[in-house]
């Protein structure tokens, strides 16, 4: 038995097995764009698979994510997960723990999450929240019960003004009446602005002192506020969202240099496993056919 042919021939087909592979494979990506072999230009010109067919793997890219992996209900079971509910709630509990033993006034922190020119604006409507609030005050019914409050205090206990009750809730109610209508919103507006400016240079150390439990209801209140958008009004926001479009339209922006790039940094390993089990195969196989015909030259 010619054990130099055995190993010759399954050396030979190992490395066969192994270049086959690996031709095979680099023919998958290159040439990257088309090119005539040898420069004839009689034949036509060759492109490897990958980028020949860019537009079909976006599509089937694009379509693999917007289906399976970030559709609607995927965002929202994850959203909702318990996981992201308790980040959430760890992210509220830490803003507002800084919150509480922050130095700054409320107007400034008010500023950095409303922005400045937002926080002027709604100072700027006090005036007409003073006079939406006087006229309320003209619309309703105040006048009376004011009236009838003092009225029964003035005639509890002494019957002789309880004789005169109705006329004094009445001389009451014109009075109060009058004196509301006569109201002006400027000195409400004062008022309101005073306050307002006196609440904003309040530091957030000296409001939330003693606050825990209202701090804590105000967590509950964040997460639960999370919570009811996501179940609510996400579906509508992700609606909108067109993720195969994007996912498709960033591929095909890509050049084919990063879409190979893209390619092997999924599939490389498996990549090289083929290369490395085309050489066992052709191993495996140049020594069974190598052994197989030795034999039977030794038997005949």
């Amino acid at each position: 038995m010619d054990w130099s042919q055995i190993i010759f021939n399954t050396v030979l087909c190992g490395l066969v097995g192994w270049g086959t592979n690996k031709i095979a494979i680099h023919w998958l990506f290159h040439p990257l764009y088309p090119k005539h072999i040898l420069g004839l230009r009689a034949l036509p010109p060759v492109q490897g698979v990958i980028p020949k067919n860019k537009e079909k793997l976006a599509d089937a890219i694009a379509k693999a994510v917007s289906r399976n992996l970030l559709n609607q209900d995927v965002l929202r079971k994850e959203l909702l997960s318990k996981e992201m509910t308790e980040k959430v709630s760890l992210g509220v509990s830490r803003f507002l723990e800084r919150q509480r033993t922050s130095s700054q006034p409320l107007g400034k922190v008010l500023e950095d999450v409303l922005r400045k020119d937002n926080m002027d604006s709604l100072m700027a409507q006090i005036p007409a929240l003073s006079e939406n609030i006087l006229e309320s005050i003209r619309e309703s019914d105040i006048a009376s019960i004011i009236a009838d409050k003092a009225t029964d205090h003035l005639t509890r206990n002494r019957w002789l003004l309880s004789i005169f009750s109705d006329s004094i809730r009445a001389y009451l109610t014109a009075t109060v009446t009058d004196l509301i209508q006569d109201l002006e919103a400027a000195p409400i507006s004062a008022f309101i602005s005073k306050k307002a400016e006196k609440l904003l240079n309040t530091p957030l150390n000296s409001l939330l002192q003693n606050k825990e439990d209202f701090l804590l209801r105000l967590q509950d209140t964040a997460v639960n506020a999370y919570t009811s958008f996501i179940e609510n009004r996400a579906p509508d926001i992700l609606n909108t969202i067109d993720i195969y479009g994007i996912v498709k339209k960033r591929i095909d922006e890509m050049d084919l240099e990063e879409v190979e790039k893209m390619t092997k940094d999924v599939i490389n390993n498996q990549l090289q496993w083929l290369i490395w089990a085309g050489l066992f195969l052709g191993l495996g196989t140049g020594f069974l056919v190598s052994l197989v015909d030795q034999l039977y030259r030794v038997l005949d």
